[in-house]
């Protein structure tokens, strides 16, 4: 992710490419407080919306709830995400047409603001 080597790459330790049934993603080890990293990274998938940080600490999963955060919110509706991805809210047509909003905006997006 481009997002966290350009803001952490002082810091990075090790990064992994990995695929599989769940799709992409990149493990990238950090020498940085965890909470501090987590707390970081919330503003940019605030921003981004559909993209997911998880940040884990000795084995474990950091979490918006454990940390006394406010908790994610689904990029379709808005509601709290644990209430759409519990009962699966949502269509995979009304996910794409969502997904696709949000990339347009990005893509149209100036990305010198995304990073200040």
């Amino acid at each position: 992710m481009q997002i966290v080597i350009s803001l952490f790459y002082k810091k990075i330790k090790s990064i992994n490419y990995y695929t599989n049934f769940s799709g992409n993603y990149l493990l990238i080890g950090l020498d940085i407080d965890p909470y501090i990293l987590y707390k970081k990274l919330i503003k940019y998938e605030e921003i981004f919306r559909i993209i997911d940080f998880d940040i884990y600490y000795k084995g474990e999963k950091l979490s918006s709830y454990k940390l006394n955060l406010k908790e994610k919110t689904c990029f379709v509706c808005g509601q709290p995400i644990s209430i759409c991805r519990t009962k699966m809210k949502h269509t995979k047509k009304e996910i794409y047409k969502a997904f696709l909003n949000i990339y347009n905006k990005l893509k149209n997006h100036n990305k010198n603001n995304l990073f200040h």
